[in-house]
């Protein structure tokens, strides 16, 4: 039951992560209105039908074959600006941020409607019948002025989208949006899950003594690829049972292959065949990384902005400050979230879960980065040693003397390579 609840919702998350699902759902709305405007024409007497639509079954034609070739040209048009704007985002600021992109829900409903108000007008025109001598015909009065309100709302989506579009490819919506999201990340990394708050000298006194006693089992990665989350619900089973211990040697945003080791359990009676395979499958591997729960993502997105801007077939000199200071903005944030929670107790104290948790390091690596390709411009050097002298003095105020040597030592790197630069 637990692997058909977690297939489940790999598929809705698959489903909702795609660029297709959104729009068709959305497109079903219009043969659903379709029959039902048509299903209250069916009810209506010649009489009302009149007071609604005062044309002839020609006009009527005339006016739905309009609107659906109207919507096909309109809908054409957005996809060619959606292409546009996806090769735009590639190669102006880094191919990272096209998942951002085209899971925009706004896009995503405004394609939906084109097409749900292209299928209204030919399911309406496909049901006029002309009158004749024997028969009166059926001219759908209501249908064919909902129609004609449905093509204005597609006028209307046309200018929301143009609008919209023009405002998400801006870089400062990109930077913004994707500080959002890490924020956000590392605010809430892991779902929340229940368990015991215990004295941190017990807790690696009981985990060295199974160290000590016995060899754990080691458990590989299914496939090549990025550690895109971690389902700990689906593991809860195991940790509740007493005398269990889990060890996570990947966290989200690691790249693994088929030998790299990503858990240990012991003692190894637990690890059965049952215990792998949720371990297995609890830690999904993915092609591509995920924000949701690796807010290193987060920082290499805004890092690889920077750097295309900085680059000589681009530089833009601007776009890489803005970038800068929202990692700031990041990192004074994640300063204040360290040290994070690495173990955690279950089972009345007896089972216990280590967590991988990513070293500040492997977070300041950016700057480093950035400085490499800031090519002695005075503004972004600065802009580095200023960001990084803001997290420096929180980090002080929170007594972290090892992340203090951390952004130090950054700090030392970055003025020995531009000598003379000095923090405005």
């Amino acid at each position: 039951m637990l692997n058909f609840n977690k297939m489940l919702d790999d598929y809705r998350r698959t489903l909702l992560n795609t660029f297709w699902f959104v729009p068709a759902l959305v497109s079903l709305t219009g043969p659903l209105l379709a029959f039902l405007f048509l299903g209250i024409d069916a009810n209506l007497s010649t009489v009302q039908e009149q007071f609604f639509f005062r044309g002839g079954a020609a006009e009527a034609s005339t006016i739905l074959s309009t609107i659906a070739g109207s919507l096909v040209t309109v809908a054409g048009l957005a996809f060619s600006i959606t292409i546009v704007v996806l090769q735009l985002v590639s190669s102006q600021y880094t191919p990272r941020a096209l998942r951002g992109f085209l899971q925009d829900r706004v896009t995503q409903v405004i394609a939906g409607g084109f097409f749900a108000i292209f299928a209204y007008a030919l399911i309406v025109l496909s049901a006029l019948i002309e009158s004749s001598a024997t028969d009166r015909g059926f001219l759908p009065g209501v249908s064919i002025l909902a129609a004609i309100g449905l093509g204005f709302l597609g006028l209307a989506f046309l200018l929301i989208f143009v609008h919209h579009i023009g405002r998400v490819i801006q870089v400062s919506d990109i930077a913004a949006h994707l500080a959002e999201q890490t924020l956000q990340t590392i605010e809430h990394p892991y779902p929340q899950w229940e368990y015991e708050e215990d004295e941190e000298e017990a807790t690696s006194r009981m985990i060295q003594t199974w160290y000590t006693g016995e060899e754990p089992v080691r458990i590989r990665a299914l496939r090549p690829g990025y550690v895109q989350r971690i389902e700990f619900a689906g593991l809860m089973n195991y940790l509740r049972c007493p005398g269990f211990h889990l060890r996570l040697l990947v966290c989200s945003g690691d790249f693994v292959t088929e030998e790299t080791i990503i858990a240990e359990v012991r003692p190894m009676r637990m690890a059965d065949v049952g215990c792998v395979h949720a371990l297995q499958h609890h830690i999904t591997i993915e092609r591509e990384r995920d924000i949701a729960q690796d807010a290193r993502f987060g920082v290499r997105q805004l890092a690889d902005i920077a750097l295309r801007a900085l680059s000589p077939a681009i530089n833009d000199p601007t776009t890489g400050i803005l970038c800068m200071k929202y990692l700031q903005a990041v990192f004074e944030r994640l300063v204040r979230h360290l040290p994070q929670t690495s173990t955690y107790r279950f089972a009345g104290g007896t089972s216990s879960l280590e967590i991988r948790q990513p070293a500040f390091e492997e977070y300041l690596e950016v700057f480093v980065e950035i400085a490499h390709y800031a090519g002695g411009n005075v503004r972004v050097v600065n802009t580095l040693l200023t960001a990084l002298t803001s997290v420096m003095e929180i980090t002080k105020l929170q007594e972290r003397q090892d992340l203090v040597v951390a952004i130090t030592a950054t700090l030392d790197g970055l003025s020995t390579s531009h000598t003379g630069l000095i923090v405005e």
